[in-house]
């Protein structure tokens, strides 16, 4: 296994999340934060005008999204989101 016993503090992904099923993220993200830290978070770039991720999905999850930088000069304008758990001690 790929982090056996190391605890991982990041996920960056660039993976083209606004174009896949709900069910397709969930597994995605489910998968991510097995491995990350309680603090862990989970950095997704995206070209999107809105977070990749639905609200649905997050709260499926129990995480919470927050844009955390943008360039409007880039084409197509680009953002970064962190994702991260909504109760990280709990």
């Amino acid at each position: 296994r790929l982090f056996e016993g190391a605890p991982v503090g990041a996920v960056v992904s660039g993976l083209g999340l606004l174009i896949m099923p709900p069910e397709k993220v969930t597994t995605i993200l489910d998968a991510a934060f097995r491995y990350l830290r309680a603090d862990g978070a989970f950095y997704q770039i995206t070209y999107g005008l809105r977070c990749p991720v639905s609200d649905a999905v997050l709260d499926r999850l129990d995480l919470q999204a927050s844009c955390i930088g943008q360039t409007f000069r880039n084409l197509p304008p680009a953002s970064v989101y962190r994702i991260s758990r909504r109760h990280p001690h709990a």
